[in-house]
């Protein structure tokens, strides 16, 4: 074989490959069954089980989302694959992002760690905490650790500590010897700062209803879930 062929093949072969890898590359962003299998695959890993244990009952295409940026302006951003899955009874959002993957199956139950936690060292009148995917996200930044991370109950205190750091953490009470006059407790809101030692600012609600969990499956964000009391003080 003569070299100029030698050199058209090499081509071709380089040709073939870098589109095949384009091609793959194009496939990983936007084929609902490769980024199914992947996240179904992390999800495998981090709580060690079994790929059908898992049931997928939603998800949201990744696509690429306009955002507002300005009166006349708007930014492109690409969003990528959000999963609802149900396992072991308890449904949750799993989402791809920049290549990762992250879930929040804990969700139910840190916020029960964390309800418990401040019964017993704060006031036993708290009923519920309000968190949200996010916090989870943002506890395991502050802590780095990574997104394969399973907290544990012994991490409650520390989670109390860092899951926000600029927002206001929101938690919830209800007294039924109380005053007439149901609203924001400051001084039980000071109370749970001192005792986990919170940068941000603690704000105790009253309410009669227990926190709920909601999934929020929006197509222009990243599905997220969170306990929140809907008709609490400021709703």
């Amino acid at each position: 074989m003569n070299k100029p062929n030698k050199a058209l093949i090499l081509l071709i072969f380089i040709v073939f490959f870098g589109v095949g890898a384009i091609g793959f590359k194009i496939a990983d962003k936007v084929f609902y069954p490769i980024a199914k299998a992947q996240t179904v695959s992390y999800l495998c890993e981090k709580y060690n089980a079994k790929p059908n244990e898992f049931k997928m009952k939603d998800y949201n295409q990744a696509h690429l989302e306009w955002y507002d940026t300005g009166v006349f302006t708007q930014t492109p951003k690409w969003l990528d694959f959000s999963f609802e899955f149900e396992y072991k009874g308890r449904r949750f959002v799993a989402c791809r992002n920049k290549g990762a993957i992250y879930d929040d199956y804990q969700l139910d139950d840190i916020e029960k760690w964390c309800t418990e936690w401040l019964q017993e060292n704060v006031d036993n009148r708290i009923t519920g905490v309000e968190i949200s995917t996010h916090d989870i996200l943002n506890y395991l930044s502050a802590t780095k650790t990574g997104y394969n991370h399973v907290i544990s109950k012994n991490e409650t205190y520390d989670f109390l500590i860092n899951y926000k750091e600029n927002e206001t953490k929101v938690f919830y009470y209800y007294d039924i010897n109380g005053s007439t006059f149901y609203g924001v407790d400051e001084n039980l809101g000071k109370q749970i700062k001192l005792k986990i030692g919170s940068i941000a600012k603690c704000s105790a609600q009253f309410s009669k209803e227990s926190a709920i969990k909601k999934i929020d499956k929006s197509s222009n964000y990243s599905w997220m879930s969170w306990y929140k009391v809907l008709n609490s003080i400021g709703e």
